[in-house]
């Protein structure tokens, strides 16, 4: 129902449930088990007075295998619905990595080491997003082709990435971002996951072949940086800082070919709807045919009127040229005939002759 639509070439991947349930994990990031909670762990209840009781073991085991029944329940549905999807799109690709944030970058280096085994050398370009940005396939194709053109050397193609290319920063310590397994304290540049980013074949490359030994960084940009920076090709690494890459949430502009993110489905199809047949032109400057119709029209009413208005001006001019000349030249006649009567006489009784 979205941009996705008329193309062959874009598929979701879909990791594996995970299957400890929220109340059990590390944090609401991870797909890992908090060993210090158990089914037996004693819950205490507050009164007004302070005082604090305790809970019956019975019911705080009931009520939590009630909740994981209730994610094992909801697990199920996701995936029925996700079988159905498959069956009717088959536009999904499912990878052997459970499904959370920190799974992120297991999922992105399975992908690539997938599209990469099972894709020609005619596939020369891997476009990573999130389930809820936009994409202009076409124009996003014709776009990375110029990359290619002035990457490329007689002898070999570099590794490029094309995104919204960031630099110089910090590996934090805390919160949803923080990263303890890196011991540096900056990232090396690295292509922000929210704008989406391109990557080529030569990079798709390296990732297959050396996944099981990457780095895992806690998001899946700062661990294609990591990546990039680690591989013996670093300093050949092309990075191209685009600004058709753009994080804005700002589907109406023709220029931007990757835009992210947190679009709501009903956003996406306004986007797509707006946008539909312009999507698929394969044009660089991407634009929807409502808005490129409109623009014409209004482009050729303020042609017309200014073509009218050149035209009017124009002879306005010409005939205040004529009248300016109409009037000199009467005024040397009137001039003439005083002179000739000074000098002959009456100027209307001079034969027609003589006048001439």
């Amino acid at each position: 129902e979205t941009w996705g639509e008329c193309h062959d070439n874009v598929y979701f991947v879909i990791g594996s449930p995970c299957h400890v349930p929220i109340h059990r994990r590390t944090d609401e990031y991870e797909c890992e088990e908090d060993d210090s909670t158990t089914t037996e762990q004693e819950l205490f209840l507050t009164k007004e007075s302070g005082e604090s009781v305790k809970l019956p073991s019975l019911w705080l085991r009931n009520s939590l295998k009630e909740l994981e029944r209730h994610h094992q329940l909801e697990n199920a549905k996701q995936h029925q619905q996700l079988q159905e999807e498959q069956q009717k799109y088959q536009d999904l690709l499912w990878i052997d990595a459970p499904e959370s944030y920190r799974g992120l970058p297991n999922k992105l280096r399975l992908a690539i080491a997938w599209f990469y085994q099972n894709t020609g050398n005619h596939v020369r370009w891997f476009l990573k997003l999130d389930d809820d940005m936009i994409a202009r396939v076409r124009s996003l194709e014709l776009y990375l082709d110029y990359y290619e053109k002035q990457s490329k050397t007689r002898s070999s193609l570099p590794p490029i990435l094309v995104g919204d290319i960031q630099r110089d920063t910090f590996v934090r310590t805390d919160g949803k971002w923080a990263d303890p397994n890196y011991k540096n304290t900056m990232y090396p540049a690295w292509p922000r996951g929210a704008s989406g980013y391109a990557l080529n074949r030569v990079v798709a490359k390296y990732i297959s072949e050396q996944s099981d030994n990457l780095f895992i960084s806690q998001g899946e940009d700062t661990s294609m940086g990591i990546w990039m920076d680690e591989a013996p090709f670093r300093k050949d690494v092309k990075w191209f800082t685009s600004n058709v890459f753009v994080y804005d949430e700002d589907c109406s502009r023709a220029d931007h070919l990757s835009i992210g993110h947190q679009f709501t489905p009903e956003k996406l199809r306004k986007c797509h709807y707006w946008y539909r047949d312009g999507l698929d032109d394969g044009s660089s400057s991407t634009m929807g045919a409502r808005q490129m119709l409109t623009r014409i029209v209004v482009a050729v009413f303020f042609g017309s009127v200014l073509f009218l208005a050149i035209v009017l001006a124009t002879a306005r001019l010409l005939l205040l040229d004529e009248v300016l000349y109409q009037g000199e030249f009467l005024s040397g006649i009137d001039s003439y005939e005083e002179e000739e009567e000074e000098e002959y006489g009456d100027f209307d009784y001079m034969e027609e002759d003589e006048r001439v």
